[in-house]
C-alpha cells in the first residue's frame, strides 16, 4: 500500500516489498511444502508489519523513519536529519504518537526507514542530527 492514509505513513523499504520475502517463500516451499509455501507467497510483505511493529517494542534501539518525497530519494541519503525542531522524523512504532504535535490539518506526511531482512529488523542506529530527543 502505497496511497497516503493518515496525517503521518511510515514505509519501511519504500512500503512495497519486504527484504528476504522471496528468500523465505522459496524456503517455505521447500521444508514446509505447497501449502505453506503458498501462505508465505501471499503475506510475507503483510506479516512483517507485525514484525517489524513488536520487534519496534521490544528494542533497545529506536527505530527512526524520516520525511521524504519518495523512496528513491530517502535512498541517496537526501532526507536524513529530523530538522531543527524534530518534525521531519519519527519513532516507529507506539512512539509515532510523539509526532503528533507536528501534524497539519489535510497534509499527509510520508516518512521512510530501512530494515534488514531478519531479526534484528533494527540492526543499525540512525546518523541522523537532532535525534536527542529519541534517547
Amino acid at each position: 500500500m502505497v496511497q497516503e492514509v493518515s496525517h503521518i505513513d511510515i514505509y519501511p523499504n519504500g512500503g512495497d516489498h519486504q527484504p528476504d520475502c522471496l528468500q523465505d517463500r522459496l524456503i517455505k516451499w521447500i521444508t514446509d511444502g505447497a501449502i505453506e509455501g503458498v501462505k508465505q507467497l501471499t503475506s510475507c510483505n503483510h506479516q512483517r508489519a507485525i514484525d517489524y511493529f513488536i520487534e519496534s517494542i521490544n528494542n533497545d534501539k529506536i527505530p527512526v523513519a524520516y520525511q521524504c518525497k519518495d523512496w528513491e530519494t530517502f535512498l541517496k541519503g537526501q532526507c536524513a536529519e529530523c530538522g531543527d525542531k524534530g518534525d521531519q522524523c519519527a519513532k516507529f512504532g507506539p512512539g509515532v504518537e510523539d509526532w503528533k504535535k507536528f501534524r497539519k490539518t489535510n497534509t499527509f506526511v510520508r516518512m521512510y526507514l530501512k530494515t534488514t531482512g531478519k531479526s534484528p529488523y533494527f540492526c543499525t542506529h540512525s546518523k541522523g542530527k537532532n535525534l536527542s530527543y529519541f534517547l
